[in-house]
């Protein structure tokens, strides 16, 4: 099964399948030592799958004070291991020179990450983050679900808003929104978009609060203090079902 033209339904006009060089990745995102090095050990291959761009789509471009939107693209990354994706996604983003989709692959397992991105300053070389980068998670794309099946529809293109480049990439970051809090509640969800994004937020901050606390306890030999890293981890774990409770 083809993920693009089986499950997206891409056209092929718009297909590019370039790969793009890591030295390249080097010397846009100007990296130090430890980033090449997490590029050069976990990526086995960047390839520039698919443009989706004005000539192709007919969709007009969106330029503002803050944000330049001229296409889309599709960035494929084939994985060695699944380590240092969040680290890879957030080099990638600073380094595109537009909004882009980043479809990381790991055998027959996709996970697909988003974000918007503003320029710093008057720089349009330059860029931060405008909101948060989003993420779907491990999705196996051979065992398609109902959830994941709605997910694949909405990312579809002729599902997009394509009234310019900026309201296609933003509905394509509110896909992701969705389907990550369908994922946590097991139920699709009613909430306004603004208040998924917010509580998501929330709950990746506790998710990187017990992942370092686990971290702790694997460290620790004190069983005291085991006992009160548990309890903490355990608060949190409370917290983040109110807070999916909520979605």
């Amino acid at each position: 099964m083809d993920l693009y033209k089986d499950l997206l339904n891409y056209p092929d006009e718009c297909l590019d399948n370039r790969k793009i060089h890591k030295t390249l990745i080097y010397e846009n995102g100007d990296l130090k030592t430890r980033d090449k090095k997490i590029i050069e050990q976990n990526i086995e291959l960047i390839t520039w799958k698919y443009a989706f761009t004005k000539e192709d789509l007919n969709i007009p471009f969106y330029v503002d004070e803050i944000r330049e939107y001229l296409e889309v693209e599709i960035v494929e990354i084939q994985l060695r291991k699944k380590q240092k994706i969040k680290r890879i996604a957030d080099i990638l983003f600073r380094t595109m020179p537009h909004p882009s989709l980043l479809f990381f692959r790991y055998k027959n397992e996709v996970n697909i990450y988003a974000a918007h991105v503003k320029k710093h300053g008057s720089d349009y070389s330059i860029f931060t983050y405008e909101e948060e980068m989003i993420k779907t998670g491990w999705i196996n794309f051979n065992q398609i679900n109902k959830k994941t099946e709605k997910l694949m529809n909405d990312l579809k293109l002729e599902n997009l808003n394509n009234m310019n480049f900026y309201t296609l990439y933003n509905d394509v970051y509110n896909a992701l929104i969705n389907y990550r809090c369908y994922i946590l509640k097991n139920e699709k969800t009613g909430t306004f978009i603004d208040e998924k994004k917010k509580i998501l937020k929330e709950i990746d901050e506790i998710e990187n609060n017990i992942k370092e606390l686990k971290t702790q306890i694997k460290k620790d030999i004190n069983f005291n203090e085991v006992v009160e890293l548990n309890i903490q981890i355990n608060e949190y774990e409370k917290e983040k079902v109110e807070l999916i409770n909520r979605l």
